[in-house]
C-alpha cells in the first residue's frame, strides 16, 4: 500500500461519518460500524468499508481513493464489492474518488460490464472526480476535516484557498496530525505527469515541491 493510500485511509478513519456523508451528499447517514476492509484468504484490501444507516435502511459503503485512473480499477472494484457483500451480508455501494485527471485519450469508466456466452456481469460505481469539484464551494459547505488535505486538487484551488485550508486545519483538535499529511496538486508539464506536493510548514508558510511521477 502506497503512502497516499495510507494517508487517505488515516483521514477516512478519523471522520468516517463526515466522509460518507460527503461521498453520497446525504447528511442523514450515520455510521454504524467501521468494518474490516481486509478479505481473509484473498489478497484484497480496500481503503474503507463502512456499515451505514439512513433511517431504517442499512447498507455498506466501500470507498477507494485513487491518484489516477487505471484500466484495471473497474474490475478490481467489482471484486471488492462482491467480497464485501459476501462477507458482511449487506448491500454494498461502491465509490471511487479519483484525485487527478486521467491521461490523454483515457476515459474513466463508470461501470464494469462483461458479457460471455450470453451471461452478463455488471456493476455500477459512484465516481467522484476531485478536479471537477469547486474548492471554494467545498470549503463554504463545511467540508469534513479529513478531506481538507485534498482541497489543493480541486478546481480553483489557488494560494488563497490553500491558506483557508491552513486556517481550517488549525482549528481542528488534532491539527498537527492533519498537517502531517501531504497534499497533492496535479498539473501537466512537458515532461509528463507532475505531482506538486503541498506541505504546511509549522502552520506558517506553504512550500511547493514537485516530483515526476513518470
Amino acid at each position: 500500500m502506497g503512502d497516499k493510500d495510507i494517508g487517505g485511509k488515516y483521514l477516512i478513519d478519523r471522520d468516517p461519518e463526515g466522509w460518507v456523508r460527503w461521498l453520497l451528499q446525504d447528511p442523514e447517514l450515520e455510521v454504524e460500524h467501521v468494518l474490516s476492509p481486509n478479505f481473509q484468504f484473498v489478497d484484497r484490501y480496500t481503503d474503507s468499508l463502512l456499515e451505514v444507516r439512513r433511517r431504517d435502511e442499512r447498507f455498506g459503503v466501500l470507498a477507494e481513493l485513487q491518484l489516477y485512473y487505471e484500466n484495471e480499477m473497474p474490475e478490481r472494484l467489482t471484486v471488492y464489492t462482491s467480497l464485501a457483500r459476501q462477507k458482511y451480508r449487506l448491500d454494498i455501494l461502491p465509490v471511487v474518488v479519483y484525485l487527478v485527471p486521467p491521461g490523454e485519450g483515457q476515459e474513466i469508466t463508470l461501470a464494469y460490464h462483461r458479457e460471455f456466452k450470453g451471461y452478463v456481469t455488471h456493476q455500477d460505481f459512484h465516481v467522484i472526480k476531485l478536479w471537477e469539484i469547486n474548492a471554494a464551494d467545498a470549503l463554504a459547505a463545511s467540508l469534513p476535516p479529513g478531506l481538507l488535505p485534498y482541497v489543493p486538487l480541486m478546481a480553483g484551488a489557488d494560494e488563497a484557498i490553500l491558506r483557508q485550508c491552513v486556517a481550517r486545519i488549525r482549528q481542528e483538535p488534532a491539527a498537527r496530525d492533519n498537517f502531517g499529511v501531504v497534499c497533492y496538486d496535479y498539473h501537466e508539464s512537458n515532461s509528463g505527469r507532475t505531482c506538486c506536493e503541498v506541505e504546511y510548514d509549522n502552520f506558517r508558510e506553504i512550500t511547493y515541491l514537485s516530483r515526476n511521477l513518470g
